[in-house]
């Protein structure tokens, strides 16, 4: 009888291989290991979100909470003299953040031998808690009138549980706080927290907490 050579194997040994792999399936992937890829739009940059479910999603999933209207959110708020504007604060929604985008409006000075006006913008009741933005006008005597216009690019921010509120400065006017809804768990509450904060990064040279060079 003939017999086959395969190299330094006979076809009875790659036979028998052959059986052994069949009968032992996991022996042969037992050291798989896996690599991380990013899906990415070709033409804006954009990669492809897996959320704690494992579904993968190509929607840009911040974009269109931004976008959406039941998500979006405007505060309007009336400052009053020296003063924190109690009776129109926000409470942000269980189970929501909030991501402040913008600010619009205008002030009128209540003080005129005081060369400005302003506000400031706080994460707790009573101008309470973190410190989100101000916005301030400096003038001369006699102009009394200033608007405001403020964008924030990406956003500002704001964890669950937190109530915006807005400390009034030497004025009155109306102010509107613009911005959207997010599930509570896209803003981590130590990330905001300072260099003081578990979690949060620490500072860089000539930098404020939480930028990067």
């Amino acid at each position: 009888m003939e017999k086959r050579l395969f190299g330094l194997f006979s076809g009875g040994h790659i036979a028998a291989t052959v059986c052994v792999a069949m009968l032992v399936p996991g022996g042969l992937f037992a050291a798989v290991t896996f690599s991380n890829v990013a899906v990415v739009n070709p033409n804006t940059g954009t990669a492809a979100f897996v959320d704690p479910a494992g579904r993968v999603s190509v929607l840009d999933s911040i974009g269109s909470y931004r976008n959406y209207p039941s998500d979006m959110v405007e505060i309007q708020v009336f400052p009053n003299l020296d003063a924190c504007v109690t009776t129109q604060q926000y409470a942000v929604p269980a189970g929501k953040a909030f991501i402040l985008t913008g600010m619009s409006g205008f002030l009128q000075q209540f003080d005129t031998s005081t060369n400005y006006s302003g506000v400031a913008v706080y994460a707790g009741a009573g101008c309470s808690g973190r410190n989100l933005t101000s916005f301030i006008t400096a003038s001369a005597s006699g102009l009394r009138f200033a608007p405001v216009v403020a964008h924030y690019g990406s956003g500002i921010p704001v964890p669950a549980g937190s109530t915006i509120s807005v400390q009034s400065l030497n004025d009155y006017g109306a102010v509107g706080l613009h911005g959207y809804l997010v599930p509570a768990a896209i803003v981590a509450e130590s990330s905001l927290t300072g260099s003081a904060g578990a979690g949060a990064p620490a500072p860089v040279a000539g930098k404020l907490p939480g930028m990067t060079p």
